[in-house]
Protein backbone atom coordinates (compact mmCIF):
# COMPACT_ATOMS: atom_id res chain seq x y z
CA UNK A 1 0.00 0.00 0.00
CA UNK A 2 1.39 3.37 -1.01
CA UNK A 3 1.43 6.58 0.92
CA UNK A 4 -1.65 8.75 0.56
CA UNK A 5 -1.70 12.28 -0.80
CA UNK A 6 -1.96 13.72 2.73
CA UNK A 7 0.99 11.63 3.87
CA UNK A 8 3.00 12.86 0.89
CA UNK A 9 2.02 16.43 1.82
CA UNK A 10 3.07 15.85 5.44
CA UNK A 11 6.42 14.40 4.32
CA UNK A 12 6.98 17.51 2.22
CA UNK A 13 6.03 19.77 5.14
CA UNK A 14 8.41 17.95 7.48
CA UNK A 15 11.26 18.14 4.95
CA UNK A 16 10.66 21.84 4.30
CA UNK A 17 10.18 22.57 8.01
CA UNK A 18 13.46 20.87 8.92
CA UNK A 19 15.35 23.13 6.54
CA UNK A 20 13.98 26.23 8.25
CA UNK A 21 15.18 25.36 11.74
CA UNK A 22 18.65 25.59 13.21
CA UNK A 23 18.34 22.16 14.82
CA UNK A 24 16.94 20.14 11.88
CA UNK A 25 13.68 19.09 13.56
CA UNK A 26 10.08 20.24 13.13
CA UNK A 27 8.06 20.83 16.29
CA UNK A 28 4.47 21.54 17.24
CA UNK A 29 5.26 25.18 16.43
CA UNK A 30 5.56 24.26 12.74
CA UNK A 31 1.80 23.86 12.36
CA UNK A 32 2.10 20.24 11.22
CA UNK A 33 -0.52 17.91 12.65
CA UNK A 34 1.04 15.55 15.21
CA UNK A 35 -1.23 12.64 14.22
CA UNK A 36 -0.04 12.96 10.62
CA UNK A 37 3.56 12.78 11.80
CA UNK A 38 2.75 9.72 13.91
CA UNK A 39 1.31 7.99 10.83
CA UNK A 40 4.62 8.60 9.05
CA UNK A 41 6.47 7.34 12.12
CA UNK A 42 4.59 4.01 11.89
CA UNK A 43 5.73 3.70 8.25
CA UNK A 44 9.35 4.38 9.21
CA UNK A 45 9.39 7.62 7.21
CA UNK A 46 9.86 9.93 10.23
CA UNK A 47 11.57 9.69 13.57
CA UNK A 48 10.87 11.60 16.75
CA UNK A 49 13.25 13.24 19.17
CA UNK A 50 13.57 12.04 22.74
CA UNK A 51 13.14 14.38 25.70
CA UNK A 52 16.85 15.21 26.01
CA UNK A 53 16.94 16.47 22.43
CA UNK A 54 13.62 18.32 22.71
CA UNK A 55 14.69 20.05 25.93
CA UNK A 56 17.44 22.03 24.21
CA UNK A 57 15.59 22.98 21.01
CA UNK A 58 13.68 26.03 22.14
CA UNK A 59 13.77 28.35 25.14
CA UNK A 60 11.05 26.07 26.57
CA UNK A 61 11.04 22.29 26.00
CA UNK A 62 8.83 21.29 23.07
CA UNK A 63 6.15 18.63 23.31
CA UNK A 64 7.27 16.76 20.19
CA UNK A 65 9.83 17.02 17.40
CA UNK A 66 10.22 14.99 14.22
CA UNK A 67 12.41 14.70 11.16
CA UNK A 68 12.54 12.53 8.06
CA UNK A 69 14.37 9.23 8.12
CA UNK A 70 16.52 8.34 5.11
CA UNK A 71 13.54 6.32 3.78
CA UNK A 72 11.25 9.35 4.23
CA UNK A 73 13.65 11.55 2.28
CA UNK A 74 14.05 8.95 -0.45
CA UNK A 75 10.30 8.27 -0.79
CA UNK A 76 9.78 11.98 -1.54
CA UNK A 77 12.63 12.00 -4.03
CA UNK A 78 11.44 8.78 -5.67
CA UNK A 79 7.80 9.92 -5.93
CA UNK A 80 8.84 13.18 -7.61
CA UNK A 81 11.13 11.41 -10.08
CA UNK A 82 8.54 8.72 -10.80
CA UNK A 83 5.95 11.31 -11.77
CA UNK A 84 8.39 12.74 -14.29
CA UNK A 85 8.64 9.42 -16.14
CA UNK A 86 11.47 6.93 -16.38
CA UNK A 87 14.95 7.89 -17.51
CA UNK A 88 15.93 6.46 -20.90
CA UNK A 89 17.35 2.94 -20.98
CA UNK A 90 20.00 1.21 -23.02
CA UNK A 91 20.52 -2.46 -23.69
CA UNK A 92 24.01 -3.78 -23.08
CA UNK A 93 26.27 -6.77 -23.30
CA UNK A 94 25.98 -10.19 -21.69
CA UNK A 95 26.01 -10.10 -17.87
CA UNK A 96 29.04 -11.44 -16.03
CA UNK A 97 28.84 -15.06 -14.85
CA UNK A 98 28.60 -16.04 -11.18
CA UNK A 99 25.74 -13.77 -10.24
CA UNK A 100 22.14 -14.64 -9.56
CA UNK A 101 19.80 -14.08 -12.46
CA UNK A 102 16.82 -11.88 -11.74
CA UNK A 103 14.01 -11.44 -14.26
CA UNK A 104 12.18 -8.11 -14.09
CA UNK A 105 9.04 -6.97 -15.85
CA UNK A 106 9.38 -3.80 -17.94
CA UNK A 107 7.49 -1.76 -15.31
CA UNK A 108 9.85 -3.08 -12.61
CA UNK A 109 12.86 -2.18 -14.72
CA UNK A 110 11.41 1.33 -15.08
CA UNK A 111 11.14 1.69 -11.30
CA UNK A 112 14.71 0.38 -10.89
CA UNK A 113 15.99 2.88 -13.47
CA UNK A 114 14.28 5.72 -11.59
CA UNK A 115 15.99 4.53 -8.40
CA UNK A 116 19.38 4.44 -10.14
CA UNK A 117 18.78 7.83 -11.73
CA UNK A 118 18.50 9.26 -8.19
CA UNK A 119 21.87 7.85 -7.08
CA UNK A 120 23.86 10.53 -5.32
CA UNK A 121 20.72 12.27 -4.11
CA UNK A 122 19.26 9.33 -2.18
CA UNK A 123 20.23 9.01 1.46
CA UNK A 124 20.83 5.27 0.96
CA UNK A 125 22.34 4.88 -2.50
CA UNK A 126 22.11 1.74 -4.67
CA UNK A 127 24.67 -1.01 -4.15
CA UNK A 128 27.89 -0.62 -6.13
CA UNK A 129 27.68 -2.16 -9.58
CA UNK A 130 23.88 -2.19 -9.80
CA UNK A 131 23.86 0.51 -12.49
CA UNK A 132 26.26 -1.63 -14.54
CA UNK A 133 24.05 -4.69 -14.11
CA UNK A 134 21.03 -2.70 -15.33
CA UNK A 135 23.01 -1.26 -18.25
CA UNK A 136 24.11 -4.78 -19.22
CA UNK A 137 20.64 -6.34 -18.82
CA UNK A 138 19.22 -8.34 -21.70
CA UNK A 139 15.59 -8.11 -22.74
CA UNK A 140 13.99 -11.49 -23.32
CA UNK A 141 11.12 -10.67 -25.64
CA UNK A 142 9.55 -14.15 -25.48
CA UNK A 143 9.12 -13.76 -21.71
CA UNK A 144 8.72 -9.97 -21.71
CA UNK A 145 11.36 -9.77 -18.99
CA UNK A 146 14.70 -8.06 -18.42
CA UNK A 147 17.41 -10.50 -17.29
CA UNK A 148 19.98 -9.12 -14.84
CA UNK A 149 22.81 -10.89 -13.08
CA UNK A 150 23.26 -9.31 -9.66
CA UNK A 151 25.06 -9.80 -6.36
CA UNK A 152 23.38 -10.33 -3.02
CA UNK A 153 23.87 -6.65 -2.07
CA UNK A 154 22.43 -5.55 -5.41
CA UNK A 155 19.36 -7.72 -4.82
CA UNK A 156 18.77 -5.82 -1.58
CA UNK A 157 19.07 -2.53 -3.47
CA UNK A 158 16.48 -3.76 -5.97
CA UNK A 159 14.20 -4.65 -3.06
CA UNK A 160 14.68 -1.13 -1.66
CA UNK A 161 13.82 0.41 -5.04
CA UNK A 162 10.62 -1.63 -5.08
CA UNK A 163 9.93 -0.62 -1.46
CA UNK A 164 10.10 3.04 -2.51
CA UNK A 165 7.81 2.19 -5.44
CA UNK A 166 5.41 0.48 -3.01
CA UNK A 167 5.32 3.51 -0.74
CA UNK A 168 4.53 5.74 -3.70
CA UNK A 169 1.51 3.63 -4.62
CA UNK A 170 2.54 0.48 -6.52
CA UNK A 171 3.07 -2.66 -4.41
CA UNK A 172 3.16 -5.28 -7.18
CA UNK A 173 6.93 -5.22 -7.81
CA UNK A 174 7.80 -5.33 -4.11
CA UNK A 175 5.42 -8.22 -3.45
CA UNK A 176 6.53 -10.23 -6.49
CA UNK A 177 10.24 -9.70 -5.77
CA UNK A 178 9.82 -10.84 -2.16
CA UNK A 179 7.77 -13.86 -3.22
CA UNK A 180 9.99 -14.99 -6.11
CA UNK A 181 13.46 -14.08 -4.81
CA UNK A 182 12.95 -14.05 -1.04
CA UNK A 183 14.28 -10.50 -0.62
CA UNK A 184 12.19 -7.79 1.02
CA UNK A 185 12.99 -4.26 2.18
CA UNK A 186 12.97 -3.49 5.02
CA UNK A 187 14.13 -7.00 5.96
CA UNK A 188 11.93 -7.02 9.06
CA UNK A 189 8.54 -5.44 9.56
CA UNK A 190 8.70 -2.32 11.71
Amino acid sequence: MGISDWQHTTLTQVRDGQAGTGHGWVTEKSGINRESVEALLRLGLCETADYAVRAVMEPQPVEWAARLTPDGHDVLLFATARRGGPPPHRTGSEPAPGRREVLLRPSEMTALRVFLHLAGRLRLDPAPGLADAVRDARFQSAENRWALHVTHAQMHSIARAFHLERLTGHATASNRFAREYGVRYPPEER
